[in-house]
Parts: structure tokens; C-alpha cells; sequence
């Protein structure tokens, strides 16, 4: 365009007769722009491990410079099953690597800091800084080596399936909100009989997943191909579930399963008389309460479900953890004992405050060293946590309650040798005493050798190790599963 308005500018001029020998002013040339120091752009990974008290986190690190020297980012931590998980304050020099890790939601002071040193062959040693400092070690990789930390998933079903797959969304029976979920269907006429999964504590989706594993998506495709119906579900506030988590309780949750089971009754497929409950560890407690309450129940099925009250469970869980951790015996016994109390403030409706301060001093057991702000800090977060009201719906809650009013139900009890969060011989034991009050004559209780709470075949049994193990649920626990249920409902 430039050259345009010049030309134009001097056809005119020799069209017109000079009446000057001056000559015409010439246009200011302007001042050339600097040039943009450009940079190669560059692509770093690094893999490694931040150690913190039981539990080492696996790392993997992708960071990008573009040609303007910008550092963008991402960090992974399959343990923990995060991915592209975003990174700022980037800075990597060839011999210092420096990141923060944003945390949506939480203020800035608590985003945890990475600093380290890099040598000359290659691995940065330094610190995680998280309210403490945490070892951190990683190394140069690649793409590939990124994608490795993240463990392979063999028995997670990949379509097409021999089968029909619905979406479905419901209204729950007596909240506002609906309920959202997977219906798995044989081929044929039906009826068939039908099952409806339920997931432990916390804020589950339909497959149960944890660390990549998706229990439930497998449990449901093992019972749809032998023939039974299976219902999964979001919970609250969870995927397409919209009924509202602010009003969770063991009860609440129960009245979600209820919910679902008259979903399936109203199924044509579905065989009325042979809907069951299926339900993992807070789930085997709710199996429980719809069990004695629903009189017509076709089965109820408890997987790693408590036999005791929230109350009793969480010291023994506590102890057996630490124990497991290699914590010295007097240690283990100090904070059991400890727990004890704090799950008697707990069922007592003792204040956040109280129980605050009985957590500070389990702390001193456990968290030696730690400044005493951030001592008072974190137990004031955790004693939040446990006088929440599913919490305290938990600790109070007795299986044994509703387990001696299911007499006539059939009932499958299976809990993992190894399994540190529900331990097999108590909790067994007091479902099967349960039971008995009830005179209930078509119980089965098993422990399976070698196996945790995720009925994955497992060394410790520890939490840490869900995530590393590859198996998603032991095939024998899937065919005990199975096979119990076509008979059940025969």
C-alpha cells in the first residue's frame, strides 16, 4: 500500500507545471523496529520421583519453550491418576530446572514449589516445597518415557461389546436432582436377573475409577456376559448425578441404591424378583441397610463392607496401615489409641475444635518436626473432614444393625487376606454373627488369600501400591462373584 501512495504522488506532480525550482519535500523515512530476539524453541522432559511420608510420587514433566523464550508446561502423576496438570513460573537453565505447580482453586502460598539442580549427565536434585520440604530427584527423558509412568490397564473392557450399552439418567425418589449411569444389558428377551453396583467413601464415578483402574466397568462386564443385568452409578455431585453432595450420609446414599433398584425393576428386561445389590466397602454397609429394609431383595452382596461400626474400623485400619509401613510398635499403639479417641469425639458430635485438638496430639506421634502453625493448620483441615456429616454418619453407623434383620436375602461376604482398610477376620466374623441373629441360611463368607481392598493381588496391601499393580480385580474373586450370583438367583 505504501508503494502505492507514492507512485500516485508522483503522477500528479508531473502532471502540474513547476512554479518553483524547489524541490518537492521528500517523505521521512521511518525509523526501522528493532528486531525480536528470537530463541530456538525448545522441548524438555523429565521423569522422577517426590519423596513424601508413605508415598514416594511418580513424576513425569513436559515442558515447552516456545521462540519468544516462553515456558509453558504440564505435570503428570499417574499415582494419583493426574494428568497435564498445569505448570507456571517455569525456568530451566542447564543446570537449575525451576516449576510451581497451580492448584485451581487453592491461593498461591499453598501451590507446591520444584526446585532443583541439574548436574552435568543429566538428573536435577532438589526440593518439593508443600508447607514442607520433600526430596525431589528427577532425570532427562522423552515423550515415551512420560507415557511409560503411566501402567498398563489389561483387564479394562474395550468395545465393541456382546452387548447392549444405555446411558441413562433418573430422578431420585425423594430429592431434587437426578441420577446418572451405565445400564449393561444381555442380548435376548430377558428376564434377566439384575444387580446394581455401589461404591466406597468418597466421590466416586460410575467405574469406581482409582489410579486408572476402573473396578466396576470390569466387575459389570464379567456379569453382563454371564447374563445379569448391571446398573453403575455416579454419585453425588459426580458426572452426570446432579443431586447435591451437601447432604450425603450412609443413609442418603442408601436412598440413592434404592433409587436405582426400583430403576432396574422397572427395566422389561429385567427379572423383578432377582434385583440385587452389589456394594464395595462403604457400598457393603449400604448393601446392608437396603438389604434389611427391602424385604423382596433378590441378593446383597458386600465386597470388602465393613462388619463394624465407622467408629471401631478406622483405629484398626489406622494401626494395621502404619504397622504395614514399618512404624514401631509403641507408635502403632500410641496412635491407635489415639484414633480411638478421636472417632469417640466424633460419634459424640464433639466441636470441630475438640476434635481438632485431639488430632494436634495424634499428630505429635506422627508428623514429629513439623512447625507447630502448620501442625494446628492441618489438623483444623482434617478435623473439618471427619465432622462432616457423612463422616460422622460413618462413624456411627453399625452394619450389625441391619445385617441381623436380613434373614431370608441371600448374602455373599468376600474381603482380601491383605486388605489393611477392612481387615478380613473382624469384619467377617461380625457379619457372620450378624447373620446368624438373623437365622439368614443362605450366607457365604470368604477370605481370599492374597488379596486388598480392591481385590487386587497385592504384596503389603498398602494404598501406595493400587496404583503400581496392573491387575484391576483377581479373576477368581470375578468367577466367586459370578458364579455365587447365577446361583443365587436361580
Amino acid at each position: 500500500m505504501l508503494r502505492y501512495v507514492l507512485a500516485a504522488a508522483l503522477v500528479a506532480l508531473s502532471a502540474c507545471p513547476n512554479t518553483t525550482n524547489t524541490p518537492p519535500p521528500q517523505p521521512t523515512p521511518a525509523a526501522p523496529k528493532p528486531a525480536e530476539k528470537k530463541v530456538a524453541p525448545l522441548e524438555e522432559f523429565w521423569v522422577g520421583d517426590a519423596t513424601t511420608p508413605g508415598m514416594r510420587l511418580t513424576l513425569g514433566v513436559q515442558l515447552k519453550r516456545d521462540d519468544k523464550g516462553t515456558w509453558t508446561g504440564t505435570l503428570d502423576i499417574p499415582i494419583q491418576n493426574a494428568r497435564n496438570l498445569p505448570l507456571v513460573d517455569i525456568s530451566s537453565s542447564g543446570s537449575t530446572l525451576n516449576f510451581t505447580l497451580q492448584l485451581t482453586g487453592a491461593p498461591k502460598a499453598a501451590w507446591p514449589v520444584f526446585e532443583a539442580t541439574v548436574d552435568e549427565t543429566g538428573f536435577a536434585k532438589g526440593t518439593m516445597k508443600q508447607g514442607q520440604l520433600f526430596p525431589l530427584a528427577l532425570k532427562r527423558a522423552d515423550a515415551a518415557a512420560v507415557a511409560a509412568l503411566w501402567p498398563k490397564r489389561p483387564q479394562t473392557p474395550k468395545p465393541p461389546f456382546p452387548y447392549e450399552v444405555v446411558n441413562v439418567t433418573y430422578k431420585h425418589k425423594s430429592e431434587a436432582g437426578v441420577l446418572g449411569g451405565t445400564l449393561t444389558i444381555p442380548k435376548g428377551d430377558g428376564p434377566f436377573p439384575a444387580a446394581i453396583l455401589v461404591t466406597g467413601s468418597g466421590s466416586q464415578d460410575r467405574d469406581e475409577t482409582i489410579a486408572q483402574h476402573k473396578p466396576f466397568l470390569v466387575i459389570a462386564d464379567y456379569l453382563t456376559r454371564a447374563g445379569v443385568v448391571v446398573l453403575r452409578v455416579d454419585d453425588r455431585g459426580v458426572g452426570q448425578t446432579t443431586v447435591s453432595p451437601r447432604n450425603s450420609t450412609v443413609e442418603a446414599h442408601a436412598s440413592d441404591v434404592e433409587t436405582g433398584i426400583a430403576k432396574l425393576r422397572s427395566h422389561p428386561k429385567v427379572d423383578k424378583a432377582k434385583v440385587g445389590v452389589i456394594g464395595h466397602s462403604e457400598g457393603g454397609m449400604i448393601a446392608a441397610m437396603v438389604a434389611a429394609r427391602d424385604k423382596t431383595l433378590g441378593f446383597a452382596v458386600s465386597l470388602a463392607g465393613p462388619g463394624v461400626s465407622g467408629e471401631v474400623i478406622n483405629p484398626l485400619q489406622a494401626g494395621l496401615i502404619a504397622a504395614a509401613k514399618g512404624m514401631p510398635d509403641k507408635m502403632v499403639e500410641q496412635l491407635v489409641e489415639h484414633q480411638k479417641k478421636i472417632m469417640a469425639a466424633v460419634a459424640k458430635d464433639k466441636s470441630v475444635e475438640d476434635v481438632a485438638k485431639l488430632i494436634e496430639a495424634a499428630m505429635q506421634v506422627t508428623a514429629k518436626g513439623m512447625p507447630e502453625n502448620q501442625m494446628k493448620a492441618g489438623a483444623m483441615v482434617a478435623a473439618k473432614g471427619v465432622t462432616s456429616a457423612w463422616f460422622r454418619s460413618f462413624v456411627k453407623f453399625d452394619p450389625a444393625t441391619y445385617w441381623k434383620k436380613v434373614k431370608k436375602t441371600p448374602v455373599l461376604a468376600l474381603i482380601g487376606s491383605k486388605d489393611l482398610q477392612v481387615p478380613a477376620d473382624v469384619n467377617l466374623a461380625a457379619i457372620g454373627k450378624s447373620l446368624k441373629k438373623a437365622r439368614n441360611k443362605k450366607v457365604t463368607l470368604k477370605k481370599l488369600d492374597g488379596l486388598n481392598h480392591l481385590f487386587q493381588t497385592a504384596d503389603k496391601g498398602l494404598v501406595e501400591e493400587y496404583g503400581t499393580i496392573e491387575e484391576t480385580f483377581s479373576p477368581k474373586a470375578l468367577q466367586l462373584l459370578g458364579n455365587w450370583i447365577i446361583s443365587a438367583t436361580k
